[in-house]
């Protein structure tokens, strides 16, 4: 029996390792050239649904690795509203792609289990990092963001211990954009040593994730 419901995707066969990213975006033109641009992309595999009301089917039967929905401009009564979409309680990672960001709406996504946020200005080559790695488990948010003027700030809390020098290398290195195997070149570590280091300091800090430890880390001078 056919399904009620169509799904737009790049046509290319993807790679059988592809990511399937599930796009949620009223701007047509912007899906469009993202479509056209993973046409020949055999790393991302984009699932468009042919309306909201589908999108739970959808999910249910294309299981893509993350969920990204758009925004104008994306404010606490987004937030409000996301947390309560069905979507969000899903095994899908959700994630928000936006134009402008309020930092405290997406602390709060974040802090209730989001992937973090695109910015809709971000080139391709980051479009497609960011997106890899929000479905990868890992949490994503532009670094701009963090020195976005007029947005609430994060409550100070001191960390239980000092943080060490490769501690604070780390999160700079967070704070600068980098993934975790890049963060091991740059410090001549194995990937497995670098992981240790953000649980240490997620510790530390009381931290959730790696959003919150540089925002933290921010506020309290430390970086």
């Amino acid at each position: 029996m056919p399904s009620i419901w169509t799904v737009k995707q790049s046509p290319r066969d993807p790679s059988p390792k592809a990511t399937s990213i599930l796009l949620i975006e009223e701007n047509q033109l912007l899906v469009d050239l993202l479509m056209l641009h993973f046409a020949d992309h055999g790393e991302i595999r984009l699932l468009q649904p042919d309306g909201l009301p589908q999108i739970e089917r959808v999910i249910a039967e294309t299981k893509p690795d993350l969920a990204l929905i758009g925004y104008e401009k994306f404010t606490p009564k987004c937030a409000q509203a996301l947390l309560r979409l069905p979507i969000f309680a899903s095994s899908t990672g959700v994630a928000i792609l936006a134009n402008e960001v309020d930092k405290a709406a997406m602390l709060s996504v974040i802090d209730a289990g989001g992937m973090g946020v695109i910015l809709k200005s971000m080139p391709l080559r980051s479009f497609v990092s960011a997106v890899q790695f929000m479905a990868a488990g890992e949490v994503f948010v532009p670094p701009r963001i963090f020195a976005s003027a007029g947005t609430a700030p994060v409550a100070r809390r001191a960390p239980t211990e000092s943080l060490g020098q490769y501690e604070v290398k780390i999160l700079n290195l967070i704070r600068a954009g980098l993934m975790n195997r890049e963060i091991a070149a740059e410090i001549d570590a194995p990937e497995t040593t670098v992981k240790m280091h953000i649980r240490s300091i997620f510790a530390k800090l009381g931290a959730k994730n790696r959003t919150q430890a540089v925002s933290l880390c921010e506020d309290l001078g430390l970086i």
